[in-house]
């Protein structure tokens, strides 16, 4: 099963990230946003694994305690440049959910998972189609900020289909 481990956002960061998603339609370049149902903050990704090694990610983050972080939306940018762009995101400043990723990627080293090199925390917004034009190049960079508190964790299942992800919340851990 495919796995990630996601931070939620609260009801009025996914709002604005809806608000972000129609002023990039609106520029007129194909792409695909996100399903509001679907906005969260990736902490890492953990590919395909059995259902023992499911199990065994849960138990290592149940039973190791984690902190809530404070967090603030950023600006627009993208993945991988912006002479080449992939991913439209919305940046999140937060030490201290870095700080949670770095403690994940030691916690899940020892299940043979290897640390991320450069973890940017983000939110996923679209997934650009086609070069893009000047509308969207000049959304690049806009800035916006909005505080909220992660507070929890998911382990989540993607289910790849033609019509976008599902995800299926397999264990969820509050945050201290």
């Amino acid at each position: 099963m495919r796995l990630f481990i996601a931070a939620p956002v609260p009801k009025e960061v996914r709002e604005h990230c809806i608000m972000l998603e129609d002023e990039l339609r609106r520029t007129g370049v194909r792409m695909k946003t996100v399903e509001p149902e679907n906005i969260h903050i990736t902490m890492k990704f953990l590919g395909d694994v059995s259902a023992d090694t499911a199990k065994e990610i849960i138990r290592v983050l149940d039973k190791n305690s984690l902190h809530k972080a404070n967090a603030s939306t950023t600006r627009i940018g993208v993945f991988p440049s912006i002479d080449y762009i992939k991913i439209v995101w919305l940046g999140i400043d937060s030490p201290e959910l870095v700080n949670i990723h770095t403690r994940i990627d030691g916690l899940l080293s020892k299940l043979g998972f290897k640390a991320d090199t450069n973890f940017v925390p983000h939110i996923t917004l679209s997934r650009v189609k086609e070069k893009p034009n000047k509308n969207l190049v000049e959304l690049i960079g806009t800035e916006d900020r909005l505080e909220f508190i992660v507070d929890k964790l998911l382990v989540m299942k993607s289910i790849l289909t033609k019509r976008g992800p599902i995800y299926e919340v397999l264990y969820e851990k509050q945050l201290e």
